[in-house]
């Protein structure tokens, strides 16, 4: 799970720490794997996921109103230059 504090959002945090983490599977020759929400979305775009599913869950079942969306989304370990 990565979240990023609403008042420390839109400053690289969050993006810092995922290229860290790519950096790590590019060189271990690793898919990485997803479940983006709305919010994190572009930025997985940008990084070199690619969206391949999506999960939808009624939250009425569980005291709640509408239904979540997560994106399922893989990213192929990129070539080290």
């Amino acid at each position: 799970l990565l979240a990023t504090a609403p008042a420390y959002q839109r400053r690289g945090l969050g993006s810092m720490l995922l290229k860290h983490v790519l950096q790590v599977a590019d060189k271990e020759g690793r898919v990485a794997y997803i479940e983006a929400t709305d919010t994190g979305y572009p930025l997985y775009l940008k990084l070199g996921w690619k969206q391949i599913d999506v999960v939808e869950l009624d939250l009425s079942k569980y005291g709640g109103k509408g239904i979540a969306s997560n994106r399922i989304m893989l990213r192929e370990a990129q070539p080290i230059l």
